[in-house]
């Protein structure tokens, strides 16, 4: 199993948020799936940083998404690390996202890439 090189600091700016969080998103997917071993440390450190508020979905837009990575409403809870009624509260409209599940789905709708095996 190939080892990640330890990262030198990288500095966290607004423009580069996303790309971080997905190339994160994608090394802990590929460490879950035993192709990569975790590096032994990875300090980032953010002093200050703009990022926008991450979108309200509908619960046709979740539904959408979900169907999209062709997920059933029990792998789609897995891979968010929610409930099943969570995920049917949240595309019946009965409850929203919060703040993380939001980010989630949005990573989820703009790259399914790091969703998928």
């Amino acid at each position: 199993m190939p080892r990640r090189k330890h990262a030198s600091p990288i500095d966290v700016t607004s423009e580069n948020f996303g790309a971080l969080l997905i190339q994160g998103a994608r090394e802990a997917a590929a460490i879950a799936r035993g192709e990569l071993e975790p590096a032994a440390t990875r300090i980032v450190t953010a002093r200050e940083v703009t990022v926008p508020p991450a979108p309200h979905y509908t619960p046709t837009a979740i539904r959408r998404i979900r169907r999209k990575l062709g997920l059933s409403q029990a792998v789609f809870a897995q891979v968010l690390s929610t409930s099943v009624h969570t995920i049917q509260s949240w595309e019946q409209g009965k409850r929203g996202p919060d703040g993380a599940a939001r980010r989630l789905l949005w990573v989820a709708e703009c790259h399914p890439e790091v969703f998928l095996p």
